[in-house]
């Protein structure tokens, strides 16, 4: 494992979100799109020229989960209890599908499969057991629970062929490992847990697969990025001037490029003064290169 101690953080977007989440490259447009959780904010980031790069938000709801891409251009965001479908110009061009969301939850996170599928997750009634759960929506619309009995679920990804999708339920602190079935988007047997993190070295948040089938994660509470491999060796871990980062993301023509989303989320006055780059989002140098995200194949008319 190679540390970087002296890892040089810059800020992409000076967003001071107090949940940003799951920035996802857009080819189309040279942009990513990222979410601020509480404060129901869609936002879309242009790469390229000096820093910080331009930002275009848009208020949605109440609070918002994740925003996917979708095969037709624009986006699918999990809104409220909905899922609200964008055109490129951020205008609702379809009816919205409702989802039977459980008692006291919200959306939390989620990526589209191999196959075009939109899986999100919700967290849990924090004064209950875990009933927050996983849904998949297929390309016909269709809404299934894919995995129950859930804290927070948070980031998920594929293996390159697709056969093992990564998993984060963040009250573990683990990344759980699920057989899966692109062709029918069957959820089979818990693997053996690619990672499980003691507890002094954070929680585990959002992740992505690279091009060349590493693992990147990132720590909330942990002040860093993890790096493993794909048999859970920990290659690199960069330690950032923020203690809440939330999703990492390789963007840019040649996918080359780490940004991570932050927050300041339940951080005292004091904890924010002493970590003014809290709910940005950053940017270092890696020598990874990333693949391009899944896109949303249904569409609502």
């Amino acid at each position: 494992m190679s540390q970087q101690d002296e890892t040089t953080w810059e800020i992409v977007v000076p967003s001071a979100c107090e949940i940003g989440e799951r920035p996802l490259w857009d080819d189309r447009t040279g942009t990513f799109v990222w979410v601020d959780i509480p404060t129901g904010t869609l936002h879309r980031t242009t790469v390229g020229g000096p820093l910080p790069w331009h930002t275009t938000s848009q208020v949605l709801g109440s609070s918002v989960g994740v925003a996917v891409l979708r095969e037709i251009g624009g986006t699918a965001v999990a809104v409220d209890g909905q899922i609200v479908f964008l055109n490129e110009q951020g205008e609702p061009d379809a009816a919205p599908l409702t989802v039977h969301m459980p008692t006291n939850t919200i959306f939390n996170d989620g990526m589209c499969d191999p196959a075009g599928r939109f899986l999100v997750g919700t967290n849990s009634d924090p004064a209950g057991p875990p009933n927050g759960v996983l849904f998949s929506i297929d390309t016909d619309l269709t809404v299934r629970v894919v995995l129950t009995d859930i804290f927070e679920s948070n980031g998920l990804d594929w293996s390159l062929d697709g056969t093992i999708m990564y998993y984060v339920d963040s009250f573990e602190s683990v990344v759980r490992r699920y057989e899966y079935n692109v062709e029918t988007g069957t959820i089979g047997s818990r693997l053996s847990d690619l990672v499980r993190l003691p507890a002094e070295r954070g929680i585990s948040d959002g992740l992505i697969v690279a091009a060349d089938a590493t693992i990147w994660l990132a720590l909330w509470e942990g002040h860093a990025v993890h790096h493993y491999s794909p048999t859970g060796e920990l290659l690199d871990e960069l330690f950032a001037p923020v203690s809440k980062l939330t999703c990492p993301a390789l963007v840019g023509p040649d996918l080359d490029i780490l940004v991570v989303t932050s927050a300041w989320q339940d951080l005292t006055p004091e904890q924010r003064a002493s970590e003014p780059w809290a709910g940005h989002v950053i940017t270092t140098q890696v020598d990874a290169r990333g693949r391009l995200p899944f896109r949303f194949g249904g569409h609502q008319t």
